[in-house]
């Protein structure tokens, strides 16, 4: 004979209690706590220690600040627009469209050429093997692959570029 028992469960963390009002309690600090920036005191979500304001201002304090005219790549990030710029005429035509002024900085970028992780596409090729399958051993001409790949590598030219919080592109020469 199979006794059932009631029980309630914490939305937040999922603990079981005997009772509604436990369960209902039970992360309702957790629930009602309001997070805030570490820095200025501004309310931010609960997986922030530090709202954006002050993480920016963070960043161009520390960062290495470059003269838009020295700056070789050329391609910008700016954080407010959320938009990656060719140059500084195209992020200029991106704020006039819009009536408002251009920043004084934005963030540089780095470029990224096309390449490919030959250790991660074997480890992914691993996965599909017997469960011992080690490819630096199990695998034949393992150092040709490398070889090839290496090579190959050093032949690509594409590229494309991601943002650097640690370049900083004054815009107002």
């Amino acid at each position: 004979m199979s006794q059932e028992i009631k029980a309630w469960k914490c939305e937040n963390c999922g603990s079981a209690y005997m009772n509604k009002i436990s369960a209902d309690d039970c992360c309702k600090e957790f629930k009602n706590k309001v997070y805030h920036c570490k820095v200025c005191g501004v309310e931010v979500p609960e997986y922030r220690t530090i709202c954006n304001t002050c993480l920016s201002k963070e960043r161009y304090e520390k960062g290495t600040k470059f003269k838009y005219s020295e700056y070789k790549l050329e391609w910008l990030w700016d954080e407010d627009s959320d938009n990656y710029f060719s140059d500084i005429d195209a992020m200029d035509d991106y704020y006039s469209d819009r009536d408002l002024p251009l920043p004084k900085w934005c963030y540089g970028c780095d470029s990224i050429l096309f390449s490919i992780d030959i250790d991660s596409a074997l480890e992914s090729a691993s996965e599909e093997m017997y469960e011992d399958f080690d490819y630096g051993t199990d695998a034949t001409d393992i150092e040709e692959l490398y070889d090839f790949i290496k090579y190959w590598n050093e032949k690509q030219s594409a590229k494309s570029y991601g943002s650097n919080y640690g370049k900083i592109i004054l815009l107002d020469e």
